[in-house]
């Protein structure tokens, strides 16, 4: 930390250690806010995505909108497998 190289006297280090103890709980909220946030836009994201590809399918023949349905799940297999081959290469 930047503040040792100023070596800080043992109160010092306990204000400080104070200061830290407060940071990360107000951080730790900060977290799960933005987990919660992210996960009810991730929701409804994927909600219009579905009704987008529903309506689109409704334009079809129902023996073509199965094709469409089953070309979108494979479409969403080979995007999921990409996107875990990616997670992957960054551990």
């Amino acid at each position: 930390m930047v503040y040792e190289q100023l070596n800080p006297s043992p109160e010092q280090r306990t204000v400080i250690d104070s200061i830290f103890v407060v940071h990360r709980a107000r951080m730790n909220a900060l977290d799960k806010e933005y987990r919660d946030v992210r996960h009810q836009y991730q929701a409804r994201y994927d909600a219009v995505i579905q009704d987008t590809r529903e309506a689109i399918a409704g334009v079809f023949p129902p023996d073509v909108a199965t094709e469409y349905r089953r070309l979108l799940a494979e479409y969403d297999e080979r995007r999921e497998a990409d996107r875990a081959a990616e997670r992957a290469g960054r551990n």
